[in-house]
Formats: structure tokens, C-alpha cells, sequence
């Protein structure tokens, strides 16, 4: 009967200290590792519109070379819109196709001034003012830019 009883009395549980002690250590976890997720978040949603941008860039790229007509890449507000650019005046027509568009995720804004990037029928680029990165930044300071290349290829710099 004494060994039926030390069974039972294991058996039920933790103790409310025990409980207590998991507890705090459960908010010190998360007390460090909060601010940890958030800037990884962050970071995820920037590096993401960057990764979304180039693959538009290269998609248009291969439009352009596929379909021997210039395709441009360029932002309109909060989006960057890629399109065949048949009468060739960098403007989205009525009539021309998208090649695809980028929103800009909630926490990221581009960097000004943003480019506008024509690619010619042999995939290489030119590029409107000069400009040739399309720079992102989210509002810790952290910032991301999609270098395109005259070749037409592309990198992406990371400054954080």
C-alpha cells in the first residue's frame, strides 16, 4: 500500500513552484528573442521585394529577347509593373502586355530616385536618367538595392 501511495503521489503533476520557475524562464526567452524576430521579419519583407523585383527584371529581360520587342521595367507608386513596350515610348499602353508587377510589401518603401530600365531585343539594358539600382529600405535603417547591369543581368546589394 505504501508503494500504491509514492505512485499516486508522483503521478500528479507539477508543483505551483515548479510551474512558476517554467514560467519566468518562458518570458526571458521571449523577452530576448522578440526584438530578434521582429528585425528578421523585417528583413524577410525587404529582402522579398528585392528578390520579387529582379525576378521581374529577369523576366522581362527574357521577354524582350523571346519576343524580339523592348520591354521596360519601371515603378508606378507603390508597384513596380513590367510590361512589352511595343511603340516603345516607356509607357504602359493601352494594348501592351504585362510582363508582371511587384508590390511593395507594408513595411518597405523604395529608395528615390527609382529607375525605369528598357531592355533592348538582344537582352541588353538602358536605363532612363542614368539610374540603375532599384533601392529598397524598410524603417529600421536596413536597405537592399537590385543593381541591373548594361548586359541586362542583375545583382542585389544588401546594406545592413
Amino acid at each position: 500500500m505504501v508503494a500504491q501511495r509514492r505512485c499516486r503521489r508522483g503521478a500528479r503533476g507539477f508543483t505551483l513552484v515548479e510551474g512558476l520557475i517554467v514560467l519566468v524562464i518562458v518570458v526571458v526567452l521571449v523577452t530576448f528573442g522578440a526584438p530578434q524576430l521582429f528585425r528578421f521579419l523585417a528583413r524577410s519583407q525587404l529582402e522579398q521585394t528585392a528578390r520579387q523585383t529582379q525576378t521581374l527584371l529577369h523576366k522581362a529581360r527574357h521577354q524582350a529577347i523571346r519576343l524580339q520587342v523592348p520591354t521596360v521595367v519601371r515603378p508606378d507608386g507603390t508597384t513596380i509593373v513590367g510590361f512589352v513596350d511595343a511603340d516603345e515610348d516607356r509607357v504602359l499602353d493601352a494594348g501592351e502586355e504585362s510582363v508582371g508587377q511587384v508590390s511593395l510589401a507594408s513595411q518597405v518603401t523604395m529608395v528615390p530616385p527609382a529607375p525605369a530600365v528598357s531592355f533592348a531585343t538582344n537582352g541588353s539594358a538602358d536605363f532612363v536618367g542614368g539610374v540603375t539600382d532599384f533601392g529598397f529600405a524598410n524603417e529600421r535603417g536596413e536597405a537592399v538595392q537590385v543593381r541591373v547591369k548594361v548586359t541586362g543581368l542583375t545583382e542585389m546589394i544588401k546594406s545592413y
